[in-house]
């Protein structure tokens, strides 16, 4: 009876460990999926962009907790092979441009993958490197953001004030969710600050869903106006 009770216990903290150690990393539930608006971020950084660029551009596709932490010692250690990636090498070379030098853009994938991968192809539709890079490339196509607000209305502008609250309500209105913008920092010589980031929210299922949560604590908030701005050659 004592060992049967040994037994039982043992049987009982191995459980604790494991639901510990999975929640480690097993435990997100969504995805944070971020597009980067290139002349924000170049008005800030020496950029390199790729010829021809006038589009928003990937950031990143990041598995998260919800209501908007990031998971740790994720279950998966496959090492960043950028081979593995040459199949959509021409469309990564644009969508997720290096932007600091579009030519050399392995630190940032590789960056991308390290943290937020990693844990990506814990999700059964992903499984893989190629296949984390690809479904980024093919959630940017199937937003078809720059397009679908032009379609509204909104297009860069350096001379047109943007407010919040209408840009937040055109992203409900085209895609039926919530979604979070981010913005830089008022420098000197501005007067706005400029449109950075927008991000959107997906179920584990690749399905849109309302990003509700906030997101405030990274200090790229939107102020109630802000500047779309335009890429140099527009």
């Amino acid at each position: 009876m004592r060992i049967l009770w040994i037994n039982s216990l043992i049987l009982i903290l191995f459980m604790i460990v494991h639901m510990s150690d999975s929640q480690k990393g097993g435990d997100w539930n969504y995805f944070v999926f971020t597009l980067t608006w290139p002349p924000t971020f170049c008005s800030y950084k020496k950029c390199k962009l790729p010829p021809g660029l006038n589009d928003f551009t990937i950031h990143g596709l990041w598995p998260s907790i919800w209501p908007g932490k990031q998971p740790t010692n994720c279950s998966a250690h496959s090492r960043f092979d950028i081979h593995r990636l040459q199949s959509i090498r021409n469309k990564l070379d644009y969508t997720w441009a290096n932007l600091l030098n579009y030519e050399n853009p392995t630190p940032f994938w590789e960056h991308e993958w390290y943290k937020h991968g990693q844990c990506g192809i814990e999700n059964v539709l992903i499984r893989n490197e190629l296949n984390y890079f690809n479904t980024a490339v093919e959630l940017k196509e199937k937003l078809n953001l720059l397009t679908q607000l032009k379609s509204y209305g909104i297009q860069p502008n350096n001379s047109v004030v943007i407010e919040k609250s209408h840009f937040l309500n055109v992203l409900k209105q085209a895609y039926n969710v919530s979604a979070v913008v981010k913005c830089k920092s008022k420098r000197r010589k501005d007067k706005l600050t400029k449109l950075a980031e927008i991000r959107f929210c997906f179920n584990v299922k690749l399905q849109l869903i309302d990003c509700n949560f906030n997101d405030s604590g990274d200090n790229n908030e939107c102020e109630h106006t802000f500047i779309f701005q335009q890429f140099n050659s527009q």
